[in-house]
């Protein structure tokens, strides 16, 4: 067992030893933790221009991508658009009459007054005493702001008596998108030259009765 002093003098030594071994160096953790800091600052500042860059790469390609699916949809809408203005024209390209019906071949003009081309493809309609149909034409292209004319064959009871209401005619109509649609144009007939002609060929001086 050591005396007094020599266990003082142990004891001394080690708790300096101790407090030498835990003491930290204040100055060297202040530069250490400056460097971590500049380090963490630069490393940190390049992260956020980064991810600025690319959150701000991101807002361009969605405007630009929101853009052309806008202007996909306008395109669509305007390629389904379909306006047109029908009325009949002559009714004088031959035709045929007995006691009860008049048949004759006429034609529809088609003014296309929508924003796209258009090919009329058929064109019919039914009602008491008056039937339409197409005939020998297969197709009928009209550009915009452009006026076409489609053949039809023409069927009217005789005596003529016309209906007041105007005649729904059925168009089936092809579209700039390859789509086939029907549209529905009213066309009156009082006092055109399909009525003139209808009842011209059913005088009873050119039926026989």
């Amino acid at each position: 067992m050591p005396t007094g002093s020599a266990w003082e003098i142990v004891s001394a030594y080690s708790v300096a030893m101790i407090v030498q071994h835990d003491v930290i160096d204040l100055d060297q953790a202040a530069d250490a933790g400056g460097r971590s800091d500049a380090l963490f600052g630069r490393f940190g500042g390049r992260r956020v221009a980064a991810f600025l860059a690319v959150f701000v790469a991101g807002l361009v390609v969605g405007g630009v991508a929101v853009n052309g699916w806008r202007d996909h949809l306008e395109d669509t809408a305007q390629a389904a658009k379909v306006a047109l203005v029908v009325r009949p024209e002559t009714a004088n390209f031959g035709g045929s009459a007995t006691a009860t019906s008049v048949n004759l071949s006429g034609r529809l003009v088609v003014f296309n007054a929508g924003p796209r081309p258009v090919v009329i493809r058929a064109a019919e309609a039914e009602q008491p005493g008056v039937r339409v149909a197409s005939w020998g034409q297969a197709a009928l292209p009209v550009p915009p702001d452009g006026t076409g004319r489609f053949l039809v064959q023409l069927q009217f009871g005789c005596p003529v008596d016309f209906p007041s209401d105007p005649l729904p005619i059925r168009l089936s109509v092809e579209t700039v998108d390859g789509q086939v649609r029907e549209v529905v144009y009213d066309v009156a007939l009082a006092d055109t030259d399909w009525q003139r002609d209808a009842i011209g060929m059913c005088d009873p001086a050119l039926t026989g009765r």
